[in-house]
């Protein structure tokens, strides 16, 4: 009788099996320069989710509660640290680490005088909020509570200017020179934009304003900042009927040119561009709120280190902060990366940075908002998100500066779902970017939360 070799080949597929699933709990093995390739059978299957911290679960299961005191080591000693409330009332609040609650005190105090003088803010961020994405609907909010017009920093050139719909912008014969594209790069020119642009002869830019929100179609001042060091004409013309010639002094200094009336429309031409350096111009009124949104795309805000101090502070005679806004984070969360601390050393140092351009300006870290990706069952949080909204909330510990979690505004995780599930769509099927009408819901908390803490100002 032949034999039936089924039973054996079944049972040889069961012992190999269990072999390379107990071979994937074996750890890399070391001998000499030679290092052992993991095996992991399980790698398609297991979803590596590190565990929620305590503050992490507060903030994101628990509302209305006071975030638990943390226990810091130093050296030989064991220091209680008070962690600010984070959540109130509905209200998910910027969290001060300055120590004794005075994070935004230059910003509330602006905003009390906000009748007489502008009260700007600068959100610098990557493609999060680019097209003015967030910034537009935060900008309508406070200023309608506040007072202003317009729409502030506008570039000379821009890929989303089709895409952007708090200004009309048209332009030509520019060139942009950014952190993200080194070229040519002079950090001499170097601002809290990130880019500057050059000119060829009959450049020109075009400034309109819209109703597509409010506020924006009416502005009372505009500034075009730039350097002029040799012999550029600027034809600048208001309204489409009022035009003046200036032909700057050549200076290495930064130069400001401001036109004031009911401005709806800006445009600006060169001649004889060389030496020129254009830095943008600022759409607003004299007081009131400025909201100005300095995108780029693909930047992890590390490179702000390498704003010019010198620069900084002569474009502070012009343009002046009372609050920056860092949003960043997003280009550098990567799969299966658990630890940011690195990226938080180097955002610690762009912090300390910024405070030397800008010594008088209150600073705000925005963490990053939910990321999804595929998981075994659909699409939801990536894991790595939680360690780096760890790693930013460390950074405004360490600079004594204002955070505030942009995750749990949100509504927390697996909110990006929701977002690109929602009609109209809050958020891309990229469940990286928000939309347009996403921005608005998250501006609508950021607001709230300012506003709390400004009506607590006399309390502090």
């Amino acid at each position: 009788m032949k034999k039936d070799y089924l039973n054996d080949v079944f049972k040889m597929l069961l012992w190999t099996l269990l072999f390379l699933v107990l071979f994937s709990f074996i750890p890399e093995i070391k001998i000499g320069s030679f290092t052992s390739r993991k095996v992991d059978m399980l790698s398609d299957i297991r979803l590596v989710k590190p565990r929620l911290r305590p503050e992490l679960q507060n903030q994101i299961a628990v509302a209305d509660t006071i975030s638990p005191d943390t226990i810091a080591m130093k050296k030989d000693t064991i220091q209680i640290r008070k962690e600010p409330e984070r959540i109130h009332d509905g209200v998910v609040l910027f969290e001060d680490y300055s120590g004794n609650e005075s994070g935004l005190n230059h910003l509330c105090n602006a905003l009390s005088n906000s009748e007489n003088s502008p009260v700007r803010i600068a959100f610098l961020g990557d493609s999060f909020i680019e097209a003015d994405i967030l910034t537009q609907d935060i900008r309508e909010e406070l200023q309608s509570h506040f007072g202003g017009r317009g729409v502030g920093y506008v570039p000379m050139t821009s890929m989303t200017a089709g895409f952007r719909r708090t200004v009309i912008h048209q332009f030509n014969r520019w060139s942009t020179v950014s952190v993200v594209n080194h070229a040519g790069l002079d950090k001499n020119n170097l601002f809290i934009a990130g880019q500057y642009f050059t000119a060829e002869d009959g450049a020109f830019a075009t400034f309109k304003g819209t109703s597509a929100l409010k506020g924006l179609d009416v502005f009372g001042s505009a500034k075009f900042l730039f350097v002029n060091k040799e012999n550029t004409e600027i034809k600048l013309t208001v309204n489409k009927e009022d035009t003046h010639i200036y032909n700057p002094s050549s200076a290495d200094s930064l130069q400001c040119i401001e036109v004031e009336g009911e401005i709806t429309s800006l445009n600006i031409k060169l001649s004889r561009p060389s030496g020129f350096t254009a830095f943008g111009v600022y759409l607003n009124d004299k007081s009131g709120i400025c909201v100005d949104n300095y995108s780029l795309r693909g930047t992890s805000g590390t490179n702000l280190a390498q704003v010019n101090i010198l620069l900084s502070h002569e474009m502070s005679r012009y343009v002046d902060y009372d609050l920056i806004v860092l949003e960043y984070g997003q280009n550098v969360v990567s799969k299966d990366v658990y630890n940011y601390n690195a990226y938080a050393d180097k955002m610690i140092k762009v912090v300390g940075h910024l405070k030397e351009c800008y010594p008088e300006t209150d600073i705000l870290i925005m963490g990053v908002g939910d990321r999804s990706k595929r998981g075994t069952s659909g699409f939801e949080t990536m894991p790595e998100i939680y360690e780096m909204i760890d790693a930013q909330r460390r950074v405004a510990r360490e600079t004594k500066s204002v955070f505030w979690d942009t995750f749990t505004a949100m509504g927390g995780e697996n909110s990006m779902l929701s977002y690109v599930e929602h009609k109209p769509v809050w958020a891309n099927k990229d469940y990286t970017h928000i939309t347009h009408a996403g921005g608005r819901p998250i501006a609508a908390k950021f607001v709230e939360a300012l506003l709390y803490r400004y009506n607590r100002k006399e309390d502090l």
